[in-house]
């Protein structure tokens, strides 16, 4: 949710230029995927009904390409869709802030950096003679409903900045009030059971 808030907000910025650089970007992935399919599809030890299904899906993502873009004009980015970082992004769309302090934390959890790793799933060694070395340990983490708690929250925040930039009318309670609502229903029900 950080990285679409940032996004977001940054298109917002320049809505027309960024707005197409983002979907060209996507298209130029999607070729490429299938650019990969089509040279998986030539593999002489394929079997029928893989070869069978895999035509039919190069198939099915060309026809999607090609409602929005002739492929064979499509051009195709192997760098950054924005040409910039998220950092740099995050900058210009006045969100260094939730770059800093969420996107990175969440961005070690999602790619599996070191420090995301070192700390929930893996434990060193007890055998000195193994100098203590770092292993891969299945941790119990319990229920993460923080986990849940800070991604409503930047969606809450996703929706503020949208209504506040099309200066919609919100009907509906924000993520933020609906999620405590239900985590109220939630642990109530879980209080319920317990006692029975």
């Amino acid at each position: 949710m950080t990285d679409c808030y940032i996004t977001v907000a940054w298109i917002l910025k320049d809505r027309l230029e960024r707005a197409r650089k983002f979907i060209l970007y996507g298209l130029g992935q999607e070729k490429l995927e299938i650019e990969h399919l089509k040279s998986e599809l030539k593999r002489a030890d394929l079997d029928e009904e893989d070869r069978k299904c895999l035509g039919q899906r190069i198939t099915v993502q060309e026809a999607w390409l090609n409602g929005q873009h002739y492929s064979f004009l499509q051009y195709v980015d192997v760098g950054s869709w924005s040409g910039i970082k998220t950092r740099d992004m995050a900058k210009e769309a006045d969100c260094l802030g939730l770059f800093t302090f969420a996107y990175q934390g969440w961005s070690h959890a999602a790619h599996g950096t070191w420090n995301h790793i070192g700390r929930f799933d893996a434990l060193p060694t007890r055998e000195p003679l193994h100098k203590h070395i770092w292993q891969p340990a299945n941790l119990e983490h319990g229920r993460q409903v923080d986990v849940v708690v800070q991604a409503t929250k930047y969606f809450d925040k996703l929706c503020v900045l949208l209504v506040s930039e099309f200066k919609l009318q919100m009907e509906i309670p924000n993520p933020s009030a609906w999620l405590a609502n239900r985590l109220e229903q939630f642990f109530s029900e879980m209080e319920k059971h317990s006692k029975s």
